[in-house]
């Protein structure tokens, strides 16, 4: 059996599949992570949830505050799935999506609010510089090559 084949039946390495994409819970957080750390950046992902105390937890209060951290850092609505921090400590958040996925009402809505929360009470300084102005959140949409 061929490499390409073995891949396309094993069910344990992601292919071009989407629905072989699907199965594999994180997979598009930690490819989106990768992605980010390859550009340079510091990444870290399940940093929400007070009560777990989790390193990436953590480093979200340190980056963000308390204050900011306990409006964004919540189990539910979950926040976006990558929190993303450059070497200046400017920050910004990334939800992935993989190719049938689509922002549900409850992540909208919640990042709209997320967004209006630091345009209001984070100085725009903190913000990465790529993203457009008063936007704090990135969508990455993962496809098959």
């Amino acid at each position: 059996m061929e490499n390409d084949e073995w891949v396309g039946i094993s069910n344990h390495i992601p292919s071009a599949c989407p629905h072989k994409l699907r199965r594999i819970y994180g997979f598009g957080e930690l490819f989106g992570a990768i992605h980010y750390v390859n550009l340079g950046y510091e990444v870290t992902w399940e940093y929400w949830g007070r009560n777990w105390e989790s390193p990436s937890y953590l480093k979200a209060v340190q980056i963000l505050g308390e204050k900011a951290a306990g409006v964004i850092c919540q189990s539910q609505p979950q926040p976006p799935d990558l929190f993303v921090v450059d070497g200046k400590n400017r920050f910004f958040f990334v939800e992935v999506k993989l190719p049938t996925d689509r922002l549900n009402e409850k992540q909208m809505a919640f990042n709209q609010r997320i967004e209006q929360y630091l345009n209001k009470n984070m100085p725009q300084s903190r913000r990465a510089p790529h993203l457009p102005k008063g936007h704090w959140i990135e969508l990455l949409k993962l496809s098959p090559a």
